[in-house]
């Protein structure tokens, strides 16, 4: 009896030791992913306010046919000279809000042996300047000098005032493409009544304008709501926001 059992007992010493069995680890809960604050719309949008405007363009001027005529009787311009000179204008701006600006420039045109040079100001408002495409009109005031002739001869506008429409489509984040056509009303008092002396010229031009400086609207709490239009002017770090802060 004793013998028999030491084989069993060599054959259990020779089996591994059973491991107690380990329970499943847990994975952590999932936590909800957090969503940014939102912020408007408005953040991706350029911001030309209070920005410079500098404008550059060619095209074509349109003489008022009695002022033509007069211009021809002076000795200014040719024998039947035509009502169209080509040339170009140059403007200076300033962009008050993104619907109001200011300019100053100047045209320069010629042909028919004349020269007209007319210096202006103009008043614009853009419907929104901070738009890829920003149609506008203007109003102003300047004066056309027109000079020619041997010897040489000038006459000038006493008074006028213009008006104006156009479009700028911008093809950059500074440069845009400008298209401009305006009419103006000048009284020349050096010409005989019904010779020019109340005349209506013309211009259009297609040009460029190069934004420089302006930026956004200022916003202390960085909420991307300007402080002119926003509610709560402490808004906490990652807050939801909307158009009104």
């Amino acid at each position: 009896g004793a013998l028999a059992l030491i084989p069993a007992l060599a054959i259990a010493q020779q089996r591994p030791a059973q491991r107690p069995a380990q329970p499943p680890a847990q994975r952590p809960a999932a936590q909800p992913a957090q969503r940014p604050a939102q912020r408007p719309a408005a953040m991706a949008m350029a911001h030309r306010e209070k920005s410079i405007e500098l404008s550059i363009g060619a095209g074509v001027m349109t003489v008022d046919q009695a002022l033509n005529a007069g211009l021809a009787g002076s000795g200014i311009a040719d024998p039947d000279p035509s009502r169209i000179m080509p040339g170009g204008v140059a403007r200076l701006g300033y962009n008050l809000s993104k619907n109001l600006g200011v300019s100053v420039g100047s045209g320069f045109f010629t042909g028919s042996g004349a020269t007209a040079i007319s210096p202006f100001g103009s008043l614009t408002w853009t419907l929104d300047i901070n738009r890829k495409t920003s149609p506008f009109i203007l109003v102003g005031g300047g004066l056309t000098r027109f000079s020619g002739g041997s010897p040489s001869t000038h006459i000038t506008a006493t008074y006028g005032g213009h008006v104006g429409a156009g479009v700028r489509a911008m093809v950059g984040e500074n440069l845009a493409v400008r298209v401009e056509g305006r009419m103006a009303y000048e009284n020349y008092d050096e010409l005989a009544s019904g010779q020019g002396d109340a005349a209506y010229n013309g211009a259009a031009t297609l040009g460029i304008s190069y934004f420089a400086g302006g930026g956004p609207p200022r916003d202390t709490d960085s909420d991307g709501v300007p402080d002119k239009r926003d509610r709560c002017a402490s808004t906490p770090r990652g807050a939801t926001v909307d158009v009104r802060g």
